[in-house]
C-alpha cells in the first residue's frame, strides 16, 4: 500500500484535521514504531523490532483491510 493510500484509510477512520504530532505505537512489545501527524499527512519516523533492531523505512508495507 502507498502512503497515500494508508492515508486515505487513515482518513476514512479518523478526522486527521483535529490530531497532530508525534505518537509512538507500541505493538505488544513485538514492534514499536514512531509516527508523525502534521499537516494532515501521516509519516513514519522509526520502527524497531522486539530486540530493539531498527526496521528499515522501506520494509514497511501498510495494507488496505
Amino acid at each position: 500500500m502507498e502512503a497515500k493510500e494508508f492515508e486515505e484509510a487513515v482518513n476514512a477512520q479518523l478526522n486527521i484535521g483535529i490530531v497532530s504530532g508525534s505518537y509512538s505505537i507500541d505493538f505488544g512489545g513485538h514492534c514499536k514504531t514512531k509516527i508523525l501527524i502534521e499537516n494532515g499527512e501521516i509519516k513514519v519516523e522509526a520502527a524497531m523490532n522486539g530486540w530493539g533492531d531498527g526496521i528499515s523505512l522501506s520494509d514497511i508495507t501498510i495494507e488496505k483491510l
